[in-house]
């Protein structure tokens, strides 16, 4: 089963319970730690895809949607009951079980997966983006110019394709690198 989307959880507890059970693409916020290039990231995610934020139903899980949803105008809120994921005193996302986030999904559930690029590590390579210090000027100059946020090769690679940014569409980029 697939999601029809991209989610955007607090943790890696959340993630990782999410992955046990479901085909998808995760981006954590880390909790309150939002960046500005993430955020951009996400926007220009959202005009592609759909953006499913599913946060703990508590305080902090509130600021962090609003936050969200204050810059990303799209969003979609999916709300998990807080008597259904709760733990040891914890109230959240990997305190819940596959059934209710599955129950809270439903409408964005699907048979196929999302479309995304087919970039691969060694397109990277072949455009000169790993390797030495050179490249790695090179890897923040196209993480910036489409607005990936800051991200290690391997994220870069998963941004771009659910980007569907081509290799064509880097050369090019490369070709104005330090003008």
């Amino acid at each position: 089963m697939y999601l029809n989307g991209v989610l955007l959880v607090e943790g890696k507890d959340d993630e990782s319970l999410i992955k046990s059970f479901l085909e998808c693409y995760i981006f954590k916020t880390n909790g309150y730690d939002l960046k500005k290039e993430d955020i951009a990231f996400y926007k220009e995610l959202s005009k592609r895809h759909n953006i499913i934020v599913l946060t703990d139903p508590d305080a902090a899980g509130e600021k962090i949607r609003k936050v969200l949803n204050d810059e990303i105008k799209n969003t979609i809120n999916v709300f998990l009951n807080i008597d259904k994921c709760n733990k040891n005193n914890k109230h959240g996302v990997a305190e819940s079980n596959k059934d209710h986030i599955l129950e809270q999904l439903k409408d964005y559930l699907s048979n196929t997966p999302i479309k995304v690029g087919n970039l691969t590590p060694n397109d990277l390579s072949k455009l000169g983006l790993n390797g030495d210090s050179n490249a790695k000027e090179k890897r923040r100059y196209i993480c910036d110019k489409f607005s990936l946020g800051v991200c290690n090769q391997k994220n870069m690679l998963k941004r771009l394709n659910l980007l569907n940014i081509k290799s064509e569409d880097i050369k090019e980029a490369l070709d104005r690198y330090g003008d």
